[in-house]
Formats: C-alpha cells, sequence, structure tokens
C-alpha cells in the first residue's frame, strides 16, 4: 500500500500538464536570476513547523525542499501569503517537459547559500533527488488528500521515506509539488539552504506573471535589473494577473498593528 502510494505521488508530480508555479517576490526573483540558483530550505525551516515531527527520520537534519505550485489557475492565497511586499509580486511558471528535463540535469553537487549569496567554494554532495506531490495529512481522522482525492490511507503509517511529503490539511489549499533533495551523511553540519544550479533549457523556458498588486514602478525596476543579465532572462513582456484591479487587499489596521488600548466605554469591570 505505501509503496504504492509514493509511486503514484512521484509520479503526478511529473505530469502536471498546466505548468510548474513558484510564487515570490520581485528580490528574491532577481537574486535567482543573478546568482543562476535556486535556493531551497531545510526542513525544520518550512512555515509548517509540524511537518518535521510527523516522520521519525535522521535524515531531517539534512533534507531540503524546493516548493512549487500546480494548477490551472492563479492562487489568490499563495499570492497574499508567499509574494511579500504585495507590490513587488511575482510568479514564475515552467512547463512540465522542461521541468522533468530540468530533474535529470541538476546534478550532484550543492553548495551553500550565506546571505543570499552562493559559497562555490563550500560543496555538499548530494544523495538523492525527487520530485513528489505534497501529501496533506488531515488531524482529526489522519485521512491522506492528494490533490482532490481523500485517500483510504493511516497518515500515521507513514514511514521515512516520506519525510518531506506530508502536510497539515490546512495547507492543502497550495496544491504543492516539491522538489527533495537528500545530501549525503559526510559532513556534520548542514546550512540552512542550499542552491542547486538553473539550467539554460528552464531559465529559457521560464514565464514571468505580475501580481495583482504590483506597482507600475516595481514592474520598470524589474525590467531594468533583467537587461543588465544574459539575453535570456529578458523574459519578454511579463504578463499580469487575471484578477489585477479586481481584488482589493487589506492593509493592518490599527488594531493588527497593535498593541490595542480599549476605550473606557469598553472595559468591563467583573
Amino acid at each position: 500500500m505505501l509503496e504504492d502510494l509514493y509511486l503514484k505521488i512521484t509520479d503526478s508530480a511529473k505530469n502536471h500538464n498546466f505548468g510548474y508555479h513558484h510564487y515570490t517576490n520581485m528580490r528574491s526573483y532577481i537574486n535567482m536570476s543573478k546568482t543562476e540558483h535556486f535556493f531551497l530550505s531545510r526542513l525544520d525551516k518550512m512555515n509548517d513547523k509540524l511537518e518535521q515531527f510527523k516522520i521519525d527520520s535522521a535524515r531531517k537534519n539534512r533534507t531540503y525542499i524546493l516548493s512549487l505550485s500546480y494548477g490551472r489557475n492563479e492562487n489568490i492565497a499563495m499570492w497574499a501569503l508567499y509574494c511579500i511586499p504585495k507590490e513587488e509580486a511575482v510568479r514564475i511558471t515552467f512547463t512540465k517537459n522542461s521541468f522533468n528535463n530540468y530533474l535529470g540535469d541538476a546534478g550532484d553537487i550543492a553548495f551553500k547559500v550565506e546571505n543570499f549569496q552562493v559559497k562555490k567554494d563550500v560543496q555538499y554532495r548530494i544523495e538523492s533527488l525527487t520530485s513528489i506531490d505534497v501529501l496533506y495529512k488531515s488531524e482529526k481522522d489522519n485521512a491522506l488528500k492528494h490533490g482532490g482525492e481523500y485517500i483510504t490511507a493511516d497518515g500515521n503509517d507513514l514511514n521515512g521515506r516520506f519525510l518531506g511529503a506530508v502536510k497539515n490539511m490546512a495547507w492543502s489549499y497550495e496544491n504543492e509539488v516539491r522538489i527533495i533533495i537528500i545530501l549525503a551523511s559526510d559532513t556534520d553540519e548542514y546550512p540552512e539552504k542550499i542552491a542547486i544550479p538553473i539550467t539554460n533549457e528552464l531559465i529559457k523556458d521560464m514565464k514571468l506573471k505580475f501580481g495583482p498588486w504590483t506597482t507600475i514602478k516595481a514592474k520598470e525596476n524589474l525590467i531594468s535589473e533583467l537587461k543588465k543579465l544574459r539575453d535570456y532572462w529578458n523574459i519578454g513582456n511579463p504578463s499580469v494577473s487575471f484578477i489585477n484591479g479586481t481584488v482589493a487587499y487589506k492593509s493592518l489596521c490599527d488594531y493588527c498593528k497593535g498593541p490595542y488600548i480599549p476605550k473606557t466605554s469598553e472595559i468591563v469591570k467583573l
């Protein structure tokens, strides 16, 4: 049962016909463009703090994640959660073919990332590199969700092979597909982030989209930065989010900025 499930989520991870998306901000995108590397975060630094405890494994401290999203449509929650500041939101997309080719061409060496710079003199051997669709686990009955399908398997039975592939059901709106790298166990210290080179094919295939609240000034600045780089980073005319101008984004109110001081009339005496 577990073997079939693992094969299912690794196979489906390579077959998303509407592409693979990465929601981010312009600073991260420009840095990726300048270094020509993807940055991956260590599993214990991911935003779902529960996932690192779901599966007991000695490989946790050397497991790294690059998070992508799949699906035909834009995801407004992803725009709001991962593209901060909202005025500098971008999404990059590449096709199924270039994604799968990249998995075979990414190489077997990763580099340390320090202060957003790739340290080519600090290298790590890659033990394994896989792509996998994330499973979402219900805390109520331990059922698993994959895409729009609920799987009749107990999430508590998952073994170490599923490390990095299970998140809380609350994150299921992300439709996440991950590149998971496990480094070889031949060092005592593993950095918070590692980098792997981006191939020319993947760069040329990338499509850029501006977010629904991206400002004109930010767009102009990004295009200016791209023109300073190699020709194939000048990605034509980026498209704009289809929800541009149709959704109001609430800024922090005084209460959210806090601390909130109640008026005298609001104080209840016990």
